[in-house]
């Protein structure tokens, strides 16, 4: 899967094309999305079909999958993808596709410093059903939460 990573003051889109791993690097942001773009555009690496932010991705859920809850869970989950949104834009993550298992898991690690870890379970269930659903909406490839409990 291609995605956008920084690392020493440079953003590197790192790919694999054709079996190869290739990681072109860019001076800024802007630059690396334009190249991210044309190669998701040629098809020629297994990426996404839709870009999508983290705020996009989150509203979807919200209409597709909060709606038929009832408003106290609604509630609840608004105030768990606020915590989730604003630990990730920490990170410098702003694509759902960026967001990988070692985010979730520091994001995880913080959460238990101040929450019960019923309360933490409970979130993360929530958060494994969101990237599920993104990888059934084609926003990402990957589930972050795979295989974490």
């Amino acid at each position: 899967m291609a995605k956008i990573v920084r690392r020493k003051g440079k953003f590197i889109v790192d790919y694999y094309e054709h079996g190869l791993r290739k990681r072109p690097q860019f001076n800024d942001r802007k630059s690396a999305e334009l190249f991210f773009s044309g190669i998701v555009s040629s098809g020629a690496v297994n990426t996404p079909l839709l870009v999508t932010g983290l705020k996009q991705s989150i509203s979807e859920y919200f209409t597709n999958i909060s709606a038929s809850k009832s408003k106290r869970v609604q509630e609840l989950e608004k105030y768990y993808f606020q915590r989730l949104y604003t630990f990730l834009c920490k990170q410098k993550i702003t694509n759902v596709h960026e967001v990988e298992s070692l985010h979730i898991d520091r994001f995880v690690a913080e959460l238990k410093k101040d929450l019960s870890s019923s309360t933490v379970n409970r979130m993360f269930n929530t958060y494994r059903n969101f990237f599920r659903m993104c990888k059934r909406w084609k926003f990402t490839m990957v589930v972050a939460t795979e295989g974490m409990k």
